[in-house]
């Protein structure tokens, strides 16, 4: 039932491969979160942000990690993005960092890796099973994919 939406999608989904495979070397990997996305965050004590979740720290670019933050707090189901969230997010990490780290279309190539994968594996889960569930997962996937234009927009707010 969800092959249109293959079809509808591949385009999206081989510009974030290719986004995937930029060439050019990626700064030097440090121990970073690598799932810093709105559900992995709380509020604690005095107004503190507190980050949970750290079961999949492991080394990463800094710019790979802000380019994934990015995408999940600033860019919505349907592709557009909050740029003042961007900002917010971005100068917040200036504040924190002393700086950000390179920024270029690069940065989000973590994320479309990631995405791809994520994909993939969910569209197999789908093809194996033949649960509905799993079926609807995909179908809400293809529907919700970022494109380039969000992370072009993402990319612009961080360059201000």
């Amino acid at each position: 039932a969800w092959a249109p939406l293959i079809e509808a999608a591949s385009d999206t989904l081989a510009n974030l491969d290719r986004l995937s495979t930029m060439e050019g070397e990626p700064e030097p990997p440090v121990l970073v979160h690598n799932s810093l996305v709105p559900g992995t965050v709380r509020l604690g004590p005095s107004g503190a942000l507190v980050v949970t979740g750290w079961e999949h720290a492991a080394g990463q670019p800094p710019s790979w990690e802000l380019g994934e933050a990015l995408s999940h707090w600033a860019v919505d189901p349907n592709g557009g993005v909050n740029e003042a969230g961007a900002r917010a997010l971005l100068a917040g990490y200036r504040e924190v960092a002393g700086g950000l780290p390179p920024v270029s279309e690069a940065m989000f190539r973590g994320t479309a890796t990631g995405l791809v994968n994520y994909v993939t594996g969910q569209v197999e889960l789908a093809l194996s099973t033949g649960d509905d569930h799993d079926g609807r997962t995909v179908a809400h996937l293809l529907t919700h994919l970022p494109d380039r234009a969000a992370f072009e927009t993402l990319l612009a707010v961080a360059r201000e």
